[in-house]
C-alpha cells in the first residue's frame, strides 16, 4: 500500500465550510443578518462543489462517483466491503443529495428573506408571497440535516468498523491505494480555483455592508392604488402619529376606524366629509385583502382593529418586555417606528430594528 493524494485543497476548503456553516445557519446563531450572510458563503461552497464536480480533480468529478451497487452496499453494511479511491456507492448519492439540497435551502432562504425583509434580489416578494415558503425553507434545510447525519454515520462505520481512511483523507488529502494514485491540479483548475476564492472573498466583504443588493433593504416604496390621496392621508393622519401601512389592516377594521372619527381612541379626529372619504377610499384600496404581504393571510383570520392588539402581534414579539414598551425609547406599542425603521413604510424587517438585541427574536 502507498500514500496518494487525492484530495486537494479545492477540495477539502469547500467540504470544511459547509461543515462549519450548516450548524451555525441551521440553528440561527447570532442575529437574522449574520443567519442570511452564513447562508449566502454555505451557497458559494455548495456551488463551487457542483462546479468542481464537472471541471475539478479525478475522483472529485461526478464522472468518478460510484452509483451502481447501492442495494448490495447497504445490504452489507458490516460485512467486509470492497475498497473505493473515493466515493462509494452510498456517500455517491449522499453528497449529491446533499448538494441539491443545498441549492435548495440557499434559494428558498434567499427568497424568504426577500417575502419576509423587503430586501435582496428577492426582494419583489414582499407583496407577492409564495404560500408556505418558510415551510418549504425548513422542509429542505431538515431534508439536509438529515442526509448529513445519515452520511456521517457511514463515515464513521466507513472509519470503525471496516477499517477505511476516508475521515483522514478529508483532512489530511492523503489515501491509502494499492498504487500511486495522486492527482495534481491544472493549470486551468489553480486558475478556477483562485478566481472563485477572490470572487467569493468580494462577495462576503460586500455582505459586510448591508446596501448590498444581495441581502441589503430595497426601498421601492410600495405601489399604491388611489395614490392620489396617499398625501392627504399622511398629512391628515400622520400629523398625530404615523401615517400606518393601509396593508396592515383588514377592510372592516378601516371602515370601523373611519367611521368613528370622533371617537378615536379617545381623540376627536374628526375630517369632513370629502377628505375622509378620500382617505377611506385610499385604505379599502390597499387593505391587507388587496395588497398581499406574508403578513396578510395572519392578519385577516383576526377581526382586529389595533395590529399591536393581535395575537400576532403579541407572538412575534413575545420576547419583548412590557417595560421596553413603556421605555422612554419606545412609550408605546403603537409607535412601531421607535423600533423599525422603515415603519412608516409598512416594512418591519427584523434587520432594520432599532433596538439590536432583539434583531434576532
Amino acid at each position: 500500500m502507498t500514500k496518494s493524494y487525492i484530495y486537494t485543497l479545492a477540495n477539502r476548503i469547500p467540504h470544511l465550510l459547509m461543515i462549519i456553516l450548516l450548524p451555525l445557519a441551521y440553528f440561527e446563531v447570532g442575529s437574522v443578518y449574520f443567519h442570511a450572510v452564513l447562508g449566502i458563503v454555505f451557497f458559494l461552497s455548495i456551488t463551487f462543489r457542483i462546479v468542481w464536480g464537472f471541471v475539478g480533480s479525478k475522483y472529485s468529478r461526478f464522472k468518478d462517483f460510484h452509483f451502481k451497487g447501492l442495494r448490495q452496499y447497504l445490504l452489507g453494511v458490516f460485512a467486509d466491503k470492497p475498497s473505493y479511491i473515493a466515493h462509494n456507492p452510498a456517500s455517491s448519492i449522499a453528497v449529491i443529495l446533499m448538494l441539491i439540497l443545498g441549492v435548495l435551502v440557499s434559494l428558498s432562504g434567499l427568497m424568504l428573506w426577500g417575502e419576509k425583509e423587503h430586501s435582496g434580489i428577492f426582494s419583489f416578494l414582499y407583496f407577492s408571497p409564495i404560500a408556505y415558503l418558510k415551510d418549504m425553507h425548513e422542509f429542505f434545510a431538515n431534508a439536509l440535516i438529515a442526509v448529513v447525519i445519515t452520511h456521517i454515520l457511514g463515515v464513521l462505520i466507513d472509519r470503525f468498523i471496516h477499517k477505511n481512511d476516508a475521515l483522514e483523507a478529508i483532512v489530511s488529502g492523503y489515501k491509502k491505494t494499492s498504487k500511486e494514485e495522486s492527482v495534481r491540479l491544472g493549470a486551468f483548475q489553480k486558475i478556477f480555483s483562485l478566481l472563485f476564492l477572490l470572487a467569493s472573498g468580494f462577495v462576503i466583504f460586500w455582505l459586510c455592508f448591508k446596501s448590498n443588493p444581495i441581502l441589503g433593504f430595497n426601498p421601492t416604496p410600495p405601489q399604491y392604488a388611489y395614490s392620489q390621496a396617499q398625501n392627504l392621508y399622511i398629512k391628515e393622519c400622520g400629523s398625530c402619529h404615523i401615517a400606518y401601512a393601509p396593508y396592515t389592516l383588514p377592510k372592516d377594521s378601516w371602515v370601523k376606524m373611519m367611521s368613528e372619527l370622533e371617537n378615536h381612541f379617545g381623540d376627536d379626529a374628526s375630517l369632513d366629509e370629502e377628505d375622509r372619504a378620500q382617505i377611506e377610499k385610499f385604505l379599502l384600496a390597499n387593505s391587507a385583502q388587496e395588497m398581499q404581504t406574508f403578513l396578510s393571510p395572519r392578519i385577516l383570520k383576526e377581526n382586529i382593529l389595533v395590529f399591536s392588539q393581535s395575537e400576532l402581534f403579541k407572538r412575534i414579539h413575545r420576547n419583548v418586555s412590557q417595560k421596553t414598551f413603556t421605555s422612554d425609547k419606545v412609550k408605546s406599542k403603537a409607535n412601531c417606528q421607535n423600533c423599525h425603521q422603515n415603519a412608516q413604510e409598512g416594512y418591519f424587517q427584523k434587520s432594520g430594528l432599532k433596538i439590536k438585541k432583539f434583531e434576532n427574536f
